[in-house]
């Protein structure tokens, strides 16, 4: 609900710490109240989040590239679907601090919207990357300017 935030607070650099360490691991977190199962630099980063911020159920959710590398036609027997495809651009984070339960198939619409934020993610990478985007980006925007309308006007300062 809120507008912006404080990079320098403890509670962002502690979100921030949390969510560099689960995108390390590469795998999803879904934290509800029992962290007996975590690894140790998860979970530890983790209590001193919630510590600090008081929440009841946190996901964290890595956004990898989308864009599958061509593999061999052999199947790999250990290839997981749900692991991360390639690097990861960052993470998505839910948060919810009331103590009543989710709702019912809230998981699975937040790795809908996990799977649409790495899409995108992707996509704005590779369109800002690019050969010679600004050259592109000019050239698409002075359309304006040699519109039938307005060349007399840029003939006149030419």
């Amino acid at each position: 609900g809120q507008e912006g935030f404080d990079r320098r607070s403890n509670i962002v650099t502690l979100l921030e710490r949390l969510v560099t360490t689960v995108c390390r691991g590469g795998e999803a977190l879904w934290y509800n109240g029992d962290s007996a199962n975590l690894p140790p630099q998860i979970e530890e980063a983790l209590e001193a989040y919630v510590d600090e911020a008081h929440t009841k159920y946190v996901a964290i959710l890595p956004l990898a590239n989308t864009k599958r590398k061509h593999k061999s036609t052999a199947a790999d027997p250990d290839d997981d679907p749900n692991a991360p495809r390639g690097e990861i651009l960052g993470a998505l984070v839910v948060e919810q601090i009331t103590e009543q339960a989710l709702a019912p198939g809230m998981q699975r619409r937040v790795e809908v919207v996990r799977d649409h934020s790495a899409l995108a993610l992707t996509n704005a990478i590779e369109h800002h990357s690019l050969f010679l985007m600004p050259v592109w980006s000019f050239l698409g925007k002075s359309r304006a300017i040699v519109a039938l309308r307005n060349l007399p006007k840029t003939l006149a300062v030419i």
